[in-house]
């Protein structure tokens, strides 16, 4: 049977398997010259038809990678693949393969035929298969090339070769191509196959077109390039299609819980509770709403709210303990306290599950009690108690060991094979013949042999043991000395007395049945020709009633009153019926069909209820001994209570359901990371000798960028997607470099600074752009919480958007700047100087104003029409004195056309006067 995954594994497979989805999409960037896709404003020295095809292709890739970034169906975007590489390379077809597991080897897959040659399918369990065609052939279903062979063909040839690609601009010619007639006919001169691998080189598929012009170096490196594309969203899908089945089974494991719950915070106050939890303490919802963990405790016991579930946790390392609680109407009563911490920005939350567990209590009072009573039973009957471990073969022993032979328990310390050196030689053989069979059958043990006392003489003993335990690995048992046959009766007795104790203080349900009445009713109904008999008995409600009154109970345990909350073994046997619900009533019609057919055991999870309304949840077993299968005289019932798995089931969804409102409700942006790579890193170069991180990052930039790589989002709430103007969390993790900014960088590496210094909490202020371009300023804090400084595995990041603050403080602060400029220029002109100082002062301030890195001042020479430069100011040449035309430069213009003018780029504008060419 398959190990069920619990609720932490999954989490773990979850944030294992987004961390593997945020590097492919982190490694998906593919570098061209300075590192982004070159477009026609970068591209020099080229002849322009050659320019014009690459700016057709540049355009056309990134038109397909624009479509690739959109959210769709995955054959649909490689389908986009294909029609991109026909209309912007002009391919005569093009074709995406993937590696997949073969399907059709034993369907008549033409490949499958081949037994010589080059083209033999050799490896069975995976090939090539055909998703996305496009151009001359865009079928998928052919029988040829909708499923290839791995190494096999020019196809499987490149997916299995050590080259990761193939081209060729002689198809007709190249060997590599198989059918060369082929080529010819259609006019094809060139091919080019590229394997499609993930970051670790994994085979994903392969990425194939023909076309009728030669394939120029650059077109191969930007297919290439898209190759690479296509290989990140391949592997994007696998890893996609993977969270998504775990997210599926997470979500699965928490849809049941039954137990009752608060959560409450680190100063105890209790923030959320269930009905359960109301039932159990019997204030209403709003009454819990407004207290504390401490008003729960019965006064005895309590302490001051603050600390009382933090510090069981943190403190004494526990999840589980046990308190005393008060009842609403004061009565008082033992509670065992399961508690679950999260961590959340707010601080930590802890879900406590609450269980009544008086009946355990005097359940274990009790058990202790006839414990005690029990040994002193044992060790005044003479009887010598062991316990064998079948697997380890120790022998724990007990009760008269000295009295029967003289040995310490110490001297008898050696498992089974010590006791056996015991056994009389005669008795040896049939000893060890009983104990091999009993290994196998399980059964019970009942032998007599001779055992040697300490004193050297051998007395008879009566051995008898029992396996206990679901895997049966370990057998209780006495042995008592039988020397004497006028003890037999005695030890008669003495035997019985022990198996009623241990029935009646069993801590299972047990009880003991007649069914032999109720074999006779079946037996008849079989006489009448009843073969199928589950159907009979849901069709026949009456028959189903008729068997339960037959249903005779020899004996029911003490554990049996405490689990069904009745008063005596007499109130129990007398009102079983009363315990039925429909779901038992369901069960007890399989259990009744299962003996008809013939089975002597069944065994079946079932609802019931207490007799005081509480409902229970059992695995229920119904067995048949042997010697009683054509009788049913005696049948053993047993139910083991499972009522805390299935309640915690249901708590695990309330838990997550409370997680997720606090989190993707807050209004602020909240970011879960998971920083221990960058911590790793980080102590890695203190080992190194660096101790001035600051300088360290000015030093050495690429370590900043190198830091933020090693980020592991585990989860950001919707406000963090809707400020960044994003539809998910996978389109913010494949534009999250794009948003980024110099200034982000600077922000990034003083938030590194700050954490490896030793603080837990950085703020600051950071700049970057979101999804519609636009730049935006946010407050931010990054925080350590408590128990992770050591690694960094958790850092949460809040950050609040002050865009329309800082805009408001730097208009406030240009015009303040504007009206000081304004006003030293008028204290200058209204001061008595000469012109030329005058000129150069307003050129001045008109440049720092307007943030310009030179200026000049041209005066206007109107009859001539010219314009000559009196004032030059930090150029790098001194054009003082120069005289350009009207219309000429931006000054001519100006003089010219008498209206103000800007020039973005002056030069590349095709007004610039000449003179200025070296400027």
């Amino acid at each position: 049977m398959a190990k069920e995954e619990t609720y932490q594994e999954l989490l773990i497979e979850i944030d294992s398997l987004r961390a593997q989805l945020k590097g492919v999409e982190n490694s998906g960037e593919h570098e061209f010259e300075d590192g982004q896709y070159p477009d026609a404003a970068r591209v020099e020295n080229r002849v322009s038809s050659d320019r014009r095809r690459e700016d057709r292709w540049i355009s056309g890739l990134n038109q397909i990678n624009e479509q690739l970034l959109v959210h769709g169906d995955f054959n649909d975007k490689m389908m986009m693949v294909t029609e991109g590489v026909v209309e912007h390379f002009q391919a005569d077809f093009c074709r995406i393969w993937i590696i997949n597991e073969g399907d059709r080897c034993d369907l008549g897959c033409v490949h499958a035929k081949v037994t010589k040659g080059p083209h033999v399918c050799r490896n069975r369990d995976r090939c090539l298969h055909l998703i996305a065609s496009t151009g001359r052939y865009a079928h998928l279903d052919g029988e040829l090339h909708s499923r290839v062979p791995f190494g096999s063909y020019k196809i499987g040839r490149v997916a299995a070769g050590e080259d990761g690609k193939f081209i060729t601009n002689d198809v007709t010619n190249d060997l590599g191509i198989h059918d060369h007639e082929w080529a010819r006919a259609l006019g094809l001169e060139s091919f080019a196959g590229y394997r499609l691998t993930s970051p670790e080189g994994k085979i994903l598929g392969v990425l194939a077109l023909f076309s009728q012009h030669r394939i120029l170096p650059r077109e191969d490196t930007l297919l290439e390039s898209l190759a690479k594309t296509v290989s990140h969203v391949i592997l994007s899908e696998e890893i996609q299609q993977n969270l998504r089945e775990r997210e599926a089974r997470y979500r699965a494991l928490f849809e049941s819980a039954v137990d009752a719950i608060h959560v409450s915070n680190e100063k105890d106050e209790i923030l959320e509770v269930n009905d359960r939890m109301c039932a159990l303490m019997g204030y209403t919802r709003e009454e819990l709403l407004s207290m504390t963990v401490s008003d729960l405790q019965a006064p005895e016991v309590r302490i001051a709210p603050g600390s009382i579930v933090a510090n069981e946790v943190s403190q004494y390392q526990v999840s589980v303990f046990e308190s005393l609680n008060i009842h609403k109407d004061g009565t008082l009563f033992p509670v065992e306290i399961s508690v679950s911490k999260v961590e959340t920005s707010s601080g930590d939350l802890y879900y406590c599950n609450l269980r009544d567990i008086s009946s355990r209590k005097q359940a274990e009072k009790k058990i202790l009690e006839w414990q005690s009573r029990y040994q002193f039973a044992v060790q005044a009957s003479g009887h010598l108690l062991y316990d064998w471990d079948s697997v380890s073969n120790e022998v724990t022993y007990g009760g008269a060991l000295h009295q029967m032979l003289g040995y310490s328990f110490d001297e008898l310390k050696g498992g089974l094979t010590r006791w056996i050196e015991l056994i009389h030689p005669d008795d040896i053989a049939h000893f060890n013949y009983v104990i091999e069979q009993l290994g196998a059958t399980k059964e019970k043990a009942q032998l007599e042999y001779r055992v040697r006392r300490k004193d050297g003489a051998y007395i008879h003993v009566e051995d008898s043991g029992n396996f206990i335990g679901d895997e049966k690995t370990r057998m209780v048992g006495f042995v008592k000395d039988i020397s004497e046959r006028i003890r037999a009766k005695q030890l008669l007795q003495e035997e019985e007395m022990r198996y009623r104790t241990l029935f009646t203080e069993s801590p299972i349900v047990l009880w003991e049945e007649d069914l032999s009445e109720v074999k006779i009713y079946i037996d008849k109904l079989r006489s009448q020709g009843v073969e199928d008999w589950r159907s009979y008995f849901q069709d026949n409600i009456p028959a189903v009633e008729e068997c339960l009154r037959r249903v005779k109970i020899l004996n029911i345990n003490m554990s049996a009153l405490d689990f069904y909350e009745a008063g005596s073994i007499e109130q129990l046997i007398s009102g079983l019926d009363k315990l039925f619900t429909e779901e038992s009533f369901v069960v007890f019609q399989e259990e009744l069909a299962a003996l008809a057919e013939g089975d002597t055991y069944f065994e079946s999870e079932v609802q019931t209820i207490t007799f005081m309304g509480k409902p229970l949840f059992a695995l229920m077993r119904v067995t048949v001994p042997k010697g009683y299968e054509q009788t049913w005289e005696k049948v053993f019932v047993s139910a083991l209570d499972i009522s805390e798995r299935i309640e915690a089931e249901e708590i695990i969804k309330a838990s997550e359901a409370r997680y997720r409102s606090l989190f993707e409700n807050s209004p602020i942006e909240i970011w879960e990371q998971d920083q221990s790579g960058i911590k790793a890193h980080l102590d890695t170069l203190i080992d190194q000798g660096v101790r001035d991180f600051q300088k360290y990052f000015k030093e050495n930039p690429a370590e900043v960028f190198k830091c933020m790589q090693m980020i592991k989002v585990i989860g950001v709430n919707p406000a963090a997607l809707e400020k960044n103007l994003v539809g998910s969390l996978d389109e913010l993790f494949e534009n999250s470099e794009n948003l980024m900014l110099p200034e982000s960088l600077e922000a990034f590496r003083d938030q590194l600074v700050t954490l490896v210094e030793g603080n837990s909490t950085f703020i600051g202020e950071v700049v970057s752009l979101n999804m519609a371009g636009e730049t935006t300023t946010k407050y931010i804090q990054a925080t350590i919480p408590p128990g992770f400084e050591d690694q960094w595995e958790r850092v949460y990041v809040t950050s609040v958007d002050i865009t329309a603050q800082k805009q408001a403080e730097e208009i406030l602060k240009r015009r303040t700047d504007e009206m000081s400029a304004l006003h030293a220029v008028t204290l200058d002109l209204t001061t008595p100087t000469e012109l030329e100082p005058i000129l150069e002062s307003i050129v001045a301030r008109a440049t720092e104003l307007l943030d310009g890195s030179s200026g000049g001042l041209y005066l206007c020479d109107a009859e001539n029409q010219e314009v000559r430069c009196a004032v030059n100011y930090k150029t790098e040449f001194d054009f003082t004195g120069t005289i350009l035309e009207y219309g000429e430069g931006a000054a001519g213009f100006v003089a010219e056309s008498e209206q103000p003018h800007i020039v973005d780029d002056y030069r590349t504008w095709e007004g610039r006067a000449k003179i200025f060419d070296g400027e």
